[in-house]
């Protein structure tokens, strides 16, 4: 899917909101400390940012492995964690990486212990790691 919504929840209502350079399939999206969001690809391995001030997607680099249907996290540094999901050659991956908003990169980090699918979580903790 290319096109994107937002949600106003004072209206209960939907509006659009701009088209993604190329349609993203089975990713995941986070709200970035700058209040911009990061969309990514769990196919292509792509990643773009929406400016809501804007209302424009711009690419922000490449995965390094695919996360399809993987998990993101804020992290309390700004940057935000990719894990899990499934790889190119479809087996549940426990690569991880991690995506730098000031440099729009994703530099590796380690792997987890044991796979993330589709089906696992991801939250966010206050103290910044992911669980």
């Amino acid at each position: 899917m290319s096109s994107a919504e937002l949600f106003n929840p004072t209206t209960g209502s939907f509006s659009n909101a701009g088209s993604l350079g190329q349609p993203m399939e089975g990713g995941a999206s986070v709200l970035l400390r700058d209040r911009r969001v990061l969309v990514l690809d769990g196919d292509s391995r792509d990643a773009e940012t929406y400016d809501a001030s804007t209302d424009r997607f711009t690419k922000a680099g490449r995965q390094l492995t695919r996360h399809l249907d993987g998990r993101a996290a804020p992290l309390l540094d700004g940057r935000v964690l990719v894990m899990g999901g499934v790889s190119e050659d479809f087996h549940e991956t426990a690569s991880a990486e991690i995506f730098d908003p000031a440099g729009a990169t994703f530099p590796a980090t380690d792997s987890m212990a044991e796979a993330l699918d589709s089906g696992d979580r991801c939250d966010d903790l206050l103290w910044g790691r992911g669980l």
